[in-house]
């Protein structure tokens, strides 16, 4: 299986394509991701994405080690955040609390490493803290949500 430096490496030579629209879930669409019950994720969902895209492409050249550090964390909490599995358990009633918990963690989570990396300011205790609570995505590099 490639790792994230390896796909980036190779981003060069990747066919470019456009899914449709498409899901396995109730009725044959996104019901089950987008509805009454859940629809708060999306929006906050769409604001991090956005934040973030912007955030990569102006620094997609930075040199700095602890600059990197810190957008690569936030591109592994943009993932965390973007799971499919938070809206499928809002939907289906699955621990409720729990997932608007993680989706606030992981959104505000988002929003503190993008303001600490525009500031030039990233703290390293809190780096570490969030690596040490889970081992997802380690190796992710925050251009891959880069364009060309």
């Amino acid at each position: 299986m490639a790792n994230s430096r390896e796909i980036s490496d190779d981003r060069a030579v990747m066919e470019s394509v456009l899914p449709q629209a498409s899901s396995w879930g109730h009725k044959g669409y996104s019901e089950t991701w987008i509805n009454p019950n859940n629809d708060w994720m999306i929006r906050r969902i769409y604001r991090a994405t956005d934040h973030f895209i912007r955030t990569a492409e102006e620094m997609k050249d930075e040199m700095d080690a602890n600059i990197v550090k810190g957008l690569n964390m936030a591109a592994r909490e943009l993932m965390l955040l973007q799971s499919s599995d938070w809206s499928f358990m809002m939907n289906n009633g699955i621990s409720e609390e729990y997932v608007k918990s993680r989706i606030t963690d992981h959104y505000n989570a988002v929003n503190e490493l993008l303001l600490m990396v525009n500031d030039r300011r990233v703290d390293h205790a809190y780096l570490e803290r969030m690596t040490a609570s889970s081992g997802k995505f380690t190796d992710v590099d925050f251009r891959l949500f880069c364009s060309g």
